[in-house]
């Protein structure tokens, strides 16, 4: 499971939108923050593609991680955005991931990225 979410950061890293939908199962649910969730692929997609221009670049610091059971990891980290201003912002983070067959179903981040946006 740690592949899958090392694989999933650095698809948002490289800001390859298909490599990262690839780890996401067709009726996936995506919520970040406060956000409204995105359900299935499409939604996600949707959704992703506002968010990753809006930045430079991300770098994802794993702290901590939990693997819970067979199918749920917890993970614990500090997100890196370079803005497009090249102001750089640190975030805690908490992201919970559940998979089924080996691809995310559900993703849930615990974060205020305000700071990136404002």
């Amino acid at each position: 499971m740690l592949d899958l979410i090392k694989r999933l950061f650095a698809a948002v890293e490289s800001k390859k939108l298909s490599d990262y939908l690839a780890l996401f199962t067709e009726d996936a649910v995506y919520k970040s923050g406060n956000s409204k969730p995105s359900t299935g692929m499409e939604s996600i997609r949707e959704s992703m593609a506002r968010v990753l221009p809006t930045f430079k670049s991300v770098s994802h610091h794993i702290l901590h991680l939990w693997e819970v059971g067979d199918r749920t990891v917890v993970c614990e980290l500090e997100i890196v955005y370079t803005r497009n201003d090249n102001k750089v912002v640190t975030l805690p983070c908490l992201t919970i991931v559940r998979i089924e067959d080996g691809r995310i179903h559900e993703y849930q981040e615990f974060i205020d990225t305000s700071p990136v946006f404002s």
